[in-house]
């Protein structure tokens, strides 16, 4: 999305995905990667905050952890 209305808009925003197995051929990188995702949802927001980046709200973190402990085995 480029050029949102409203004087608080970011000028551009987007989309980052990580693509990751639901049956993983190694659980140990896996579960490395997801700690390190956790870390960023839980701890690393205030950090992005601190860079002028938007955080997540906490009900779609939530969705994402959920998301994750469902469809990632």
């Amino acid at each position: 999305m480029t050029d949102a209305p409203g004087a608080n808009s970011y000028p551009v925003t987007a989309t980052t995905f990580a693509l990751m197995y639901k049956h993983p051929k190694n659980a140990a990188r896996t579960a490395t990667t997801l700690k390190f995702f956790r870390w960023a949802l839980e701890k690393g927001q205030p950090e992005a905050a601190r860079l002028d980046y938007v955080s997540l709200p906490p009900p779609l973190v939530k969705r994402i952890e959920s998301y994750w402990a469902a469809e990632i085995k």
